[in-house]
């Protein structure tokens, strides 16, 4: 639903039983762009088999030279570098010929719980902040509902807050509810 209206186009470099895939969308213009849409965290190219950076690099310079047959400007976003993909698919895509514009778009917050128990992450929370949620909590501006099906009212409240929030229009809530 969320894409149906875009042409697919995947390319693959291969190299023994190594392979990439690059998943992309056909744009107007003879450009392409990640097989990704409003809801995705991030995307990436795909590996099989190639275990090590070189073999990575290897292949994306391939896929690299393959890619600007099929297209003039390709916008491959959201790549993450968590995982060195936003820098490899950058240095090989310049080693390429390419002219490469990387942008950081968004910052991912990852708290290492390292086994401890919410209860034990709270204890550890500065004083101020601890106040501030007892005495907020105590006004009724926030509530919880814990629920094992997202019904009907789970929609409406979720659709109410959505309008009222500072982000832009849901870009396919047909393909949220369905899935």
């Amino acid at each position: 639903l969320a894409l149906r209206a875009r042409q697919p186009l995947l390319l693959r470099a291969s190299d023994g039983d190594a392979d990439l895939w690059m998943p992309l969308m056909r744009q107007s213009s003879g450009s392409a762009s990640a097989l990704a849409n409003w809801y995705n965290f991030t995307w990436a190219p795909i590996f099989a088999n190639a275990d090590s950076e070189v073999e990575k690099l290897a292949l994306l310079r391939g896929l690299a030279g393959l890619a600007s047959k099929h297209a003039r400007r390709l916008t491959l976003a959201p790549l993450p570098d968590e995982d060195s993909s936003a820098s490899m698919v950058q240095a090989a895509f310049e080693a390429s010929g390419w002219s490469v514009f990387r942008e950081v778009c968004d910052q991912n917050h990852i708290l290492e719980v390292k086994g401890r128990s919410f209860d034990a992450y709270w204890e550890g929370r500065p004083s101020r902040l601890k106040n501030t949620v007892k005495r907020k909590g105590k006004t009724g501006a926030v509530t919880i509902r814990i629920e094992s099906e997202y019904g009907a009212e789970s929609w409406r409240d979720y659709e109410r807050v959505y309008a009222r929030s500072w982000k832009p229009s849901e870009g396919s809530p047909e393909f949220l509810r369905q899935i």
